[in-house]
């Protein structure tokens, strides 16, 4: 799902989303046709930035990222819990309107 950022005005224009591929269906191209249909609604949609959130130890999601031009714009230490450990997440952003 492509939604809002944030709701304050300021964010506006800019989109974020997140999408998750069963463990049997990873490596097949499932998250390369989400990605692309993902920031083709944002576009059509009128954002200018797409944001997403990697958490810092998943390096297939990483390179997926960067395959489709997102640049790494933050780092935030142990952001979330999962299973009792705190894992670091990764801010990537996409500008949609520039070639």
């Amino acid at each position: 799902v492509v939604a809002p950022y944030d709701s304050k005005p300021c964010f506006h224009r800019t989109a974020t989303f997140s999408t998750y591929v069963h463990r049997d269906e990873r490596g097949g191209g499932v998250g390369s046709a989400l990605r692309t249909f993902m920031i083709d609604i944002a576009r059509r949609r009128g954002f200018h930035a797409l944001v997403n959130r990697v958490w810092a130890d998943n390096e297939p999601s990483i390179a997926l990222a960067k395959r489709f031009g997102f640049r790494q714009v933050g780092h935030m230490p142990e952001l979330v819990e999962i299973d009792g450990e705190f894992i670091d997440c990764l801010f990537f952003e996409l500008l949609l309107d520039r070639p």
